[in-house]
């Protein structure tokens, strides 16, 4: 699994906590945040994941609520996230806690 550093932004400095990885994993966003409640789902891909946080592809970023649970198909991963950032087609999250992440068998980009 090869870890990603991408560089900042122009005139940003890179925030990460953790190291991300490059993977590519359906998921769904499951809003709201409370089980029990009904809800909503939207399919995404996961496109780089580590403990903290991870960046996901969406068919429209302005519709994903600030904070969901993230469920990946696999059933590898489910993290509440709350967004923090955003533009047309992704999403950037950092997970409410850190999640344990053997990276082994999860589908690489």
């Amino acid at each position: 699994m090869s870890e990603i550093v991408p560089p900042a932004a122009p005139g940003r400095r890179d925030q990460r906590r953790a190291p991300r990885h490059l993977v590519f994993a359906t998921a769904k966003i499951v809003d709201p945040w409370s089980p029990g409640e009904p809800s909503a789902e939207a399919e995404c891909a996961i496109l780089n994941l580590s403990v903290s946080g991870a960046c996901l592809l969406v068919e429209n970023a302005a519709t994903v609520p600030e904070r969901f649970t993230l469920r990946a198909d696999s059933g590898r991963l489910e993290a509440r996230c709350v967004v923090v950032w955003r533009n047309r087609h992704h999403v950037g999250v950092t997970f409410e806690a850190p999640v344990s992440l053997p990276l082994e068998g999860w589908p690489v980009a």
